[in-house]
């Protein structure tokens, strides 16, 4: 398997490989017994105790808050707009929050916090899908998000309804959420109930 070395090891191989030092001392045995590297082997030495539970790898998670994410005031503000009006669009109620509670995130990092805790479903969504003739076989299907601009697009050999599925489906994925309308370059509208 392709970078091997680099996968976690499995607890029983911490935990035998570090037994295995303890019993007969030989570094190069133990480390070619169990495939592993010296740094590694001397890594969980200096954490093993006798226990597996030593031996397992610690949260990655940070413990303290970072300084620059949202505060509980800027969350319950968001909230409260939300719960007032179900059908306020992202823009409005980031421009809302901008010019009533003096919000001064960056756009970017409001979306992200609106997809992070699941918020899309609340907020009024929008997508815009046009298709483009690249050449005579090639056509670009092109899908923007009207709250965040973002953007993503597919090529395929010809316009058919199998496609336009297709399509929307690794758009739903792209996306990570399902929009409350979709609006064709001609003006066709579907909408998502």
């Amino acid at each position: 398997m392709e970078n091997e070395k680099y996968l976690p090891h499995d607890i029983d191989i911490k935990y035998n490989s570090c037994k295995m030092y303890q019993e007969c001392q030989d570094i190069k045995a133990v480390c070619q017994k169990y495939s592993i590297s010296r740094t590694s082997l001397y890594r969980w030495l200096n954490r093993f105790n006798g226990t597996k539970e030593s031996l397992m790898d610690e949260s990655h998670k940070p413990k303290t808050k970072h300084p620059n994410a949202h505060t509980e005031e800027e969350l319950n503000y968001i909230m409260e707009y939300i719960k007032k009006n179900p059908n306020i669009t992202s823009c409005e109620l980031y421009n809302k929050l901008k010019e009533e509670k003096g919000y001064s995130r960056n756009k970017v990092s409001f979306y992200r916090l609106l997809q992070k805790r699941g918020l899309y479903k609340y907020t009024y969504t929008k997508w815009r899908i046009d298709i483009k003739q690249i050449n005579k076989s090639q056509y670009t299907y092109l899908c923007i998000d009207e709250n965040t601009k973002q953007s993503f697009s597919s090529t395929y050999k010809e316009i058919t309804a199998i496609y336009t599925i297709d399509f929307i489906k690794n758009c739903l994925e792209y996306y990570n959420y399902v929009p409350n309308k979709i609006v064709t370059s001609n003006e066709i509208e579907i909408t998502f109930r």
